[in-house]
């Protein structure tokens, strides 16, 4: 049996009595994930010449979480403190300080997806393109 597995998309030939696995990555590699796709959406020739095929979606991961996680915290950050700055300037008070920060579940979601965030946050893998956020609260004291 031949096998033929790109991230989820596997093609059997069940006239052969052996079985290879073959994995495709491509990491900021646009031609390269292109040819992948290509040949991912080309299934009707497979089946047509007799090689069995299974196939699930390609996944598409991001590969510095961490980083992205740092630089979304400190750019949440930035933004609730400007706002809380805004909010007090206007009620004509001052912001003293820092006295408590949280942040929610980090959120991968697909783009311009309506998909609710998740209590344990959402990590999509189906959507090529992405929108990653995180809430971040902070709390000062007024002077």
């Amino acid at each position: 049996m031949i096998t033929v597995k790109k991230e989820g998309i596997i093609l059997q030939k069940s006239a052969l009595d052996f079985e290879k696995d073959i994995t495709f990555t491509s990491k900021k590699n646009p031609a390269l994930m292109q040819k992948i796709e290509m040949v991912m959406n080309q299934t009707a020739e497979l089946v047509n010449s007799g090689i069995e095929f299974n196939a699930a979606g390609a996944q598409y991961t991001y590969s510095d979480l961490p980083s992205l996680k740092h630089n979304l915290i400190e750019k949440a950050t930035q933004d609730a403190r400007e706002r809380a700055e805004k909010i007090v300037k206007t009620a004509h008070g001052d912001l003293s300080k820092l006295k408590e920060a949280s942040i929610g579940v980090f959120q991968i979601t697909g783009k311009n997806s309506v998909e609710e965030d998740s209590y344990g946050g959402n990590n999509d893998t189906y959507n090529k393109e992405k929108t990653a956020r995180i809430t971040v609260r902070l709390t000062y004291e007024l002077d």
